[in-house]
């Protein structure tokens, strides 16, 4: 009875996922298809401009430095949990991670795959894999607030002078100001004196598998000690987000456009990269195509939708590239361990 009951509880939580994919793939259709009918997403132009290797070579480049960056930032952030491997081998596990990121979004996260990785090459480093895993993602997340509101500082183009910039630059200042706070708060609380690894800890002695959470968190703690390593990470990774930037003005220019203000795409391409952080489609397809294509209009152009159609692909390319990588674990099981 109790094995039923398992296999028919896996089989709900199975359906349950599946639904959940179909509603956002469907969902993801409907944004794309109110792009289309409005003018706002061209796939003839977009095509064409795959042709115009003047501006999209420059563009690929300058993605492709900026993933390798996001590596290196990794196994620096990996080292700091004492977690010692080659970059050749942390390349291989990032590059699985874009590949299930790509092919089931939002199924089998490719950061839970790199951490089961990991763990079984480093055995009792599941957790600090995680953390350094989320640390990661905090850091690039922190450094496109960061990208962007220090250039709506600095801007001094036509576009500041909007009606709906001041709310723009509120919407990015006001979490700048938010992950500038949680910084020091990891810098300058100690283990000992920190409120919220008191309450975990209280927590997990009364739900004992609450203890996961605890040991992720105290792995994320271990960076109050590499604080170096941290401000590297989010100079590299403002770095990263400047280089994915300046691509998006090469595509721009494959589309055609023309744009006077290039500081300001230094504003407007990290608010719309916050955007595919909603996990709807691979690579953000549907959420950035109208972030892009509601943000670009600052620029004086409705081809943002176009642009991140291009920046989409690069992203879904590097990701089946993984695929080609994910040939050479896939006799490990770590897949099936993973969807279970």
């Amino acid at each position: 009875m109790a094995a039923g009951a398992k296999r028919s509880k896996r089989k709900d939580s199975r359906l349950k996922k599946w639904a959940i994919q179909i509603f956002k793939f469907g969902l993801v259709a409907v944004l794309l298809l109110i792009l289309a009918r409005k003018g706002f997403l061209d796939l003839e132009r977009t095509a064409h401009s795959l042709s115009r290797l003047e501006f999209m070579g420059p563009a690929f480049l300058l993605l492709t430095i900026a993933a390798v960056l996001g590596i290196v930032r990794w196994k620096w952030l990996l080292g700091s949990q004492g977690i010692e491997m080659g970059f050749g081998r942390i390349f291989q596990l990032a590059m699985v991670g874009n590949f299930f990121n790509i092919a089931l979004p939002g199924a089998v996260s490719g950061d839970f795959v790199k951490a089961i990785y990991i763990a079984r090459e480093v055995p009792g480093s599941r957790a600090k894999a995680f953390g350094s895993i989320l640390f990661d993602r905090l850091v690039g997340l922190s450094a496109l607030v960061f990208l962007s509101a220090g250039m709506t500082l600095a801007d001094r183009s036509e576009i500041a002078g909007t009606g709906l910039f001041p709310a723009v630059r509120l919407f990015i200042l006001v979490p700048a100001l938010i992950f500038l706070i949680s910084y020091g708060y990891l810098f300058f609380i100690t283990e000992k004196r920190d409120p919220v690894l008191k309450i975990l800890v209280a927590t997990e002695d009364r739900w004992e598998r609450f203890g996961s959470v605890t040991r992720i968190y105290q792995g994320l703690r271990e960076y109050h000690h590499h604080r170096g390593v941290v401000l590297l990470s989010v100079a590299s990774s403002i770095l990263i987000h400047a280089l994915v930037a300046g691509a998006n003005t090469f595509f721009l220019k494959a589309l055609g456009v023309s744009v006077t203000a290039v500081m300001a795409i230094w504003i407007i391409v990290p608010i719309g990269l916050l955007f595919t952080a909603i996990p709807l489609g691979p690579a953000g397809v549907g959420t950035g195509h109208m972030a892009f294509s509601w943000l670009f209009q600052f620029l004086g152009t409705d081809r943002g939708a176009d642009c991140f159609s291009l920046f989409a692909l690069f992203q879904i390319l590097f990701g089946l590239l993984g695929g080609l990588v994910y040939l050479q674990f896939r006799s490990g099981g770590v897949f099936e361990e993973a969807v279970e």
